[in-house]
């Protein structure tokens, strides 16, 4: 916990810039040139600190970072307890580069974990490993802001991404 741990990686092909979802210090950045990661946040705009940063993507068209923070109660290395307790305090969140600020776009989520932004940017895909689903946030269009089930999954989801297909 004191040297981090990585679980989300991105790059943003427009800058280079390659995105870190580390469960104990926070969203990270490493330019295109390399180097030592940049701690960008350790908490969302409304005060509350991360605790357990897990799957992360980026939209390639805006460069927004969406993320998850698995608990606010636990952190990583107390995953079991999430588990046990049915602990329900995830939370869905994206990271704005240009304001450098952080919203909470869907909080009091179950183990909240792997994130997908759509192809077409229209929703971001949320696999939360327990209670086994994926869920479907909903960026534009008519139900924007709306968490929709998507599918019971057959085992314990740690991410989820695109195929070649989109």
């Amino acid at each position: 916990s004191m040297c981090g741990r990585p679980l989300g990686l991105q790059f943003f092909s427009k800058t280079g810039d390659l995105y870190i979802a580390d469960a104990y210090l926070g969203l990270m950045k490493v330019g295109p040139d390399g180097g030592e990661a940049e701690v960008l946040v350790t908490q969302a705009d409304d005060g509350v600190p991360f605790h357990f940063v897990n799957g992360l993507d980026v939209d390639q068209a805006t460069g927004d970072v969406y993320f998850t923070d698995s608990s606010t109660t636990y952190p990583r290395r107390f995953n079991t307890e999430i588990m046990m307790n049915a602990d329900a305090t995830g939370r869905l969140l994206k990271y704005d580069a240009r304001s450098r600020s952080v919203t909470v776009l869907r909080a009091d989520l179950p183990y909240p974990n792997g994130v997908a932004v759509s192809s077409d940017g229209t929703h971001v895909v949320v696999a939360h490993t327990v209670p086994c689903q994926a869920f479907r946030y909903q960026i534009k269009g008519a139900k924007a802001g709306s968490y929709e089930f998507m599918v019971d999954l057959p085992g314990y989801p740690d991410n989820v991404r695109r195929d070649a297909r989109g």
